[in-house]
């Protein structure tokens, strides 16, 4: 109904505009299909006039829709943007506000801290997890328990005892932290491949200290003289309040990764063509040519090796 609606009132909108100004229908036609950003509308406008009477009225009839196509869809594509910003600016939308609402609901990026803490207080001694968690909303995940010389998971069922140290995981409103913390993060930033851990100079930037780097299936030391690859992921303790501007660093994303940069793209499958399209001369007066597929394939050998 909405998209129905939609459509009507931009019709309704171009009817009147054409009265008012005095537009032929085929230019009404083009900027209706226009406003909406519908390519296929407009070929299907095309499609009736060059086929109906009003190719009677002249050849230029059929780029009429074209000339009113083209005055629209700038504003089509702007003007949906600038409404949407100004609607955020007057209802002073907070998307993070709202979708910390509606956590519980949907799933949503969110800090992830863990913590282990000892039971002390009489309150919960002797009851179980099910039920502290459910008397006291807590949204959080335990996730070992020690009691004594023994380690065990910390299954809903499980009974806490006077000392015992529990593995806390949650949002940081949830889990209190000490002034630091630790996390692993994936080394998406291309700026940080081929330099030492010891250049970053992390300890007086952030505050912060890498301890290993799991590269594959393996686990490394973090020392000074180690070399980041993309993929690495980096473990670091660092000030709670310095944990995103590190993350953020480093990258931490899986999906910068596997984007791919369409500029360097279309400029290396450029040069590679100009490669192909070279006559390479062989002894016997004979030539051959890389061609399509040859020139971006020693392109992209040669630009790998030296990256």
């Amino acid at each position: 109904m909405m998209v129905a609606a939609v459509l009507l009132i931009a019709a309704a909108i171009v009817a009147v505009e054409a009265v008012a100004l005095g537009l032929k229908s085929t230019i009404a036609a083009g900027i209706y299909t226009g406003a909406r950003t519908n390519t296929p509308a407009l070929a299907q406008v095309l499609n009736f006039v060059t086929h109906s009477s009003l190719r009677d009225a002249g050849p230029a009839v059929a780029t009429e829709p074209v000339v009113g196509y083209s005055v629209a869809y700038p504003l089509g594509v702007i003007g949906p943007i600038l409404a949407i910003l100004l609607m955020q600016r007057v209802w002073r939308i907070d998307y993070k506000k709202d979708a910390e609402q509606v956590r519980d609901m949907f799933p949503i990026e969110q800090e992830i801290y863990n913590r282990t803490a000892q039971v002390a207080n009489p309150a919960v001694i002797g009851a179980s997890l099910r039920a502290l968690s459910r008397q006291r909303g807590w949204r959080v995940v335990f996730g070992r328990v020690k009691h004594g010389d023994k380690v065990e998971l910390a299954i809903d069922d499980l009974i806490l005892h006077e000392g015992d140290l529990i593995s806390v995981i949650g949002a940081p409103e949830d889990v209190d932290r000490s002034a630091y913390d630790f996390r692993r993060v994936f080394v998406s930033n291309p700026d940080l491949v081929g330099r030492k851990l010891a250049d970053l100079d992390l300890p007086h930037r952030f505050g912060a200290i890498v301890t290993r780097v799991r590269r594959g299936d393996i686990e490394l030391l973090a020392h000074g003289d180690l070399v980041l690859e993309l993929g690495d992921r980096v473990r670091f303790v660092a000030p709670r309040d310095q944990m995103r501007a590190i993350s953020q660093y480093f990258g931490d994303s899986y999906k910068k990764l596997s984007e791919i940069n369409l500029g360097t793209l279309g400029l290396g499958l450029a040069l590679g063509l100009l490669v192909g399209m070279i006559p390479i001369s062989l002894p016997g007066g004979l030539q051959f040519k890389l061609g399509e597929a040859g020139g971006p394939l020693l392109v992209a050998l040669k630009i790998n090796a030296t990256s």
